[in-house]
């Protein structure tokens, strides 16, 4: 009769606790808790903090599993939340490949660190102290309000240019690999004449009317190829992201 009564009490107390989150349930709240836009505020080296590429940057934009950077998808995203520190890896699209990490995520700040070497060798960061450990990399962000993640964002079509010694002009002196003008077919001394209906002026002036224009948008640039002037079209993007590189 006791035994009875004291497997009824257990099974009373066991009715009473609360339910413990399944671990598909807790995963599934965190992809959810990181939906949305996110402005990269801080970028760390060997526990530093070092300086952003642009004043002004792309925001992160994640989507489900995915991360997106200026509109294009960037990388997939893979958590671990029941690890400790939670775990994340982000599998890049066109590197192809995968950087492993630990995030934290705090409300409306998140907060990684990366290993930046990613060719197969296990080397996840254990804490966020990367003082003296130059094989990290830690990226600060904040909840930034959707729409916003191109707001100000200088537009980029990746050539890198000079001015000639003698005529003073602006030419083209490599189109980066893969970047808009790349694609749209600029070429090595093309002479840059306007972007868009602006005359070209000294270097900085140039790059200046080409950082101007909204990403995303079309852009037409006058060149001198040769004898030939010609009109070239092209979409203008953001800057590659290059924390890890």
């Amino acid at each position: 009769m006791m035994l009875r009564s004291c497997l009824l009490i257990a099974l009373a107390l066991a009715s009473q606790a609360p339910a413990q989150p399944k671990k598909g349930e807790a995963l599934k709240k965190e992809y959810a808790e990181l939906q949305g836009v996110w402005r990269l505020i801080g970028f760390e080296i060997d526990g530093k903090e070092a300086f952003l590429q642009e004043q002004k940057q792309p925001h992160w934009v994640i989507k489900g599993d995915k991360v997106l950077w200026g509109g294009e998808e960037l990388a997939k995203l893979t958590l671990d939340p029941a690890a400790t520190p939670k775990c994340l890896d982000l599998d890049f699209v066109k590197s192809k490949r995968v950087h492993e990490g630990i995030y934290q995520l705090e409300k409306d700040r998140f907060k990684i660190c990366l290993a930046v070497m990613a060719d197969g060798v296990k080397d996840r960061p254990l804490n966020f102290d990367t003082k003296g450990i130059d094989k990290y990399r830690t990226l600060v962000f904040e909840r930034a309000k959707p729409g916003s993640e191109l707001d100000g964002v200088p537009g980029f079509v990746g050539v890198q240019l000079r001015i000639d010694d003698k005529t003073k002009e602006v030419q083209v002196e490599l189109a980066l690999k893969g970047s808009p003008a790349e694609k749209a077919g600029f070429k090595k001394d093309d002479v840059i004449l306007k972007v868009g209906g602006d005359a070209a002026g000294t270097l900085q002036e140039t790059v200046n009317l080409v950082r101007q224009i909204k990403p995303g948008s079309d852009a037409v640039i006058r060149v001198r190829r040769g004898d030939t002037e010609q009109d070239i079209k092209l979409k203008v993007g953001v800057a590659p992201f290059s924390y890890l590189d």
